[in-house]
């Protein structure tokens, strides 16, 4: 049934992926929330996921920030200052979070405070009503397809490269076209592997004082207060991320936005 189900999504995902793209784009803001810049504009930002870093600080060193966004499963750590948000880039994470106490959290933030810049687009189709409404929507402002192999095989083959509508990654000039626009949701560059990377951009375009990660380990693991709700993978999903994060950190630094990953410390 399993080789059955990956058949289906490699015939399929190049037409599903293609179309949520579309519908993401009526479902999608087309101005940036006045509150965003009240929240970052010059102030120390934290961005919180999930990995085993998280569990080295306290309440104290949270106390340290302006604002905070919550990455997937790390909002069940919500709570920790005023100025709170929740942002992913993956619908069907989130989707998951539902099913956790902690979904409240997200409610309770309302629309404005959370955020959803899908980068499987497929995973915008077929949602509840209530479910789109609980959150702000982000379309990545750029896509095109890609070539993507199944990471198992099927029947001991390995089936051919399937195509998937994919948000293009930014070059510098993409970059500056963001860091320009007066609305940066008309011009959201989508960046793959993990969220932390979209929601770095997310909080920079308002130019905080600084912005700081952590949980964000990019590897394989989880905190030990997130584990259980949320396992670990079994292989390291975020490969290329520290490279993107350099990548990020490199062109932002050039516009004058500090950005350290006390994941790493």
């Amino acid at each position: 049934m399993d080789y059955l189900r990956q058949i289906f999504w490699m015939l399929t995902v190049p037409m599903s992926s293609f179309l949520g793209y579309f519908f993401l784009k009526h479902l999608s803001i087309k101005k940036d929330l006045k509150s965003w810049k009240i929240s970052f504009s010059e102030k120390k930002v934290l961005i919180v996921g999930s990995g085993p870093s998280l569990d080295r600080v306290n309440n104290h060193y949270f106390a340290n920030f302006d604002a905070i966004l919550y990455i997937n499963h790390a909002i069940k750590c919500s709570g920790k200052v005023d100025d709170e948000y929740f942002f992913s880039t993956d619908v069907s994470v989130t989707e998951g979070i539902k099913n956790k106490v902690y979904y409240n959290k997200i409610k309770q933030f309302g629309s404005e405070r959370s955020i959803l810049a899908p980068i499987f687009f497929q995973q915008t189709l077929f949602l509840t009503k209530k479910f789109r409404k609980t959150f702000s929507w982000i379309v990545a402002s750029e896509a095109s397809y890609r070539g993507h192999r199944l990471s198992r095989p099927v029947f001991e083959f390995h089936l051919p490269i399937t195509a998937v509508y994919w948000p293009q990654q930014p070059s510098y000039i993409e970059l500056d076209n963001w860091f320009l626009q007066k609305h940066q949701v008309n011009f959201f560059p989508v960046i793959g592997s993990t969220s932390a990377l979209s929601a770095i951009l997310f909080v920079a375009k308002y130019s905080p004082k600084n912005i700081t990660l952590i949980g964000c380990d990019f590897s394989v693991g989880r905190s030990e207060s997130i584990v259980n709700d949320c396992p670990a993978h079994n292989v390291n999903i975020f490969t290329k991320s520290r490279e993107k994060f350099n990548y990020l950190q490199e062109y932002l630094s050039k516009n004058n936005i500090l950005i350290k990953n006390d994941s790493w410390l």
